[in-house]
């Protein structure tokens, strides 16, 4: 698997660091390192949380999106938000049976 060919457009024009897969190594509040106005998300995105990288996947993505996005207005307001944690959700199906 590798990332988007954006990664490495990023790479080379910031000179941030890129995983082994070609993700772009973010800080825990989603920026590029030394670039706090860019913001990188879903499997784009290397992030680590709990000691291994979130999966590039669209619940993760989701969040990060919302996540992104609060982040930003509350910089507006000149405060400083929290670190990205991502919370899993787990959803239970309905048990169906068919006799």
């Amino acid at each position: 698997m590798r990332a988007n060919p954006m990664a490495q457009i990023l790479a080379e024009r910031t000179g941030v660091e890129l995983d082994r897969i070609g993700r772009v190594m973010v800080e825990a509040d989603l920026c590029l390192p030394n670039h706090p106005q860019i913001h990188v998300i879903g499997d784009l995105a290397h992030f680590v949380q709990d000691g291994a990288p979130l999966p590039g996947v669209a619940p993760v993505a989701m969040q990060q999106g919302r996540y992104v996005a609060s982040a930003i207005e509350e910089r507006l307001k000149g405060a400083n938000p929290p670190p990205f944690r991502y919370l899993l959700v787990q959803r239970r199906l309905p048990l169906i049976l068919i006799v």
